[in-house]
């Protein structure tokens, strides 16, 4: 919270949040992208599962399936 006390003096709320919606916005465009691959995909359903809950699901794509999720025997083509 230290971090936004001297931009919000400086620029007020509004100020500050434009301020932060831009910096993010360089960080998408530029591709650091926290995660998400930038990578062409193959548009087919991939069934994955996330191992700390043990949840399964399927998805659009293997490139939607979540960091962190394993795809599974079934999934995979």
């Amino acid at each position: 919270m230290f971090l936004l006390t001297l931009p919000v003096k400086i620029l007020g709320i509004t100020g500050t949040i434009i301020l932060i919606t831009v910096v993010y916005w360089l960080f998408v465009g530029v591709g650091l992208n926290f995660g998400v691959k930038n990578e062409p995909c193959a548009q087919v359903m991939a069934k994955a599962k996330n191992p700390i809950s043990g949840v399964e699901r399927e998805f659009s794509s293997p490139c939607k399936v979540p960091v962190g999720w394993q795809i599974t025997e079934e999934g995979r083509l």
